[in-house]
């Protein structure tokens, strides 16, 4: 006897198999997949929630897609614009920092009631 179970995708019941979808819903999933992969080759770098609405396919399916290894996030690239705005921030706090850290190791001012201080 062979064992039966709930498919996850539309609820009949099927034979078993290990994904827990029934043959139909494995195929309405693939074609999904194609559709997705399809459009991504058009729109290389594009975000998951426009390949959503661009397709119809839900979000998670494509999380899921993404999981398996069947598609790539790639994640939103950087402009040399961008990269040269940060390193400008980044070198502008550590300026403060070390300027705020001078200021503190010059003040002797006593430590404050119930604060442990290291010395």
């Amino acid at each position: 006897m062979t064992a039966v179970q709930s498919c996850k995708g539309c609820g009949k019941l099927f034979p078993f198999l290990p994904r827990g979808l029934c043959a139909d819903c494995i195929d309405v999933r693939e074609e999904r997949f194609q559709t997705v992969r399809e459009w991504l080759r058009d729109n290389r770098g594009a975000s998951i929630i426009a390949a959503c609405q661009a397709t119809g396919v839900e979000e998670r399916l494509v999380a899921e897609f993404i999981r398996e290894g069947r598609l790539e996030f790639s994640g939103p690239t950087e402009s040399a614009k961008d990269l040269q705005a940060r390193e400008a921030l980044r070198a502008k706090l550590v300026a403060e920092m070390s300027a705020s850290q001078a200021d503190a190791s010059t003040s002797t001012s006593a430590p404050r009631r119930g604060m442990n201080v290291r010395r």
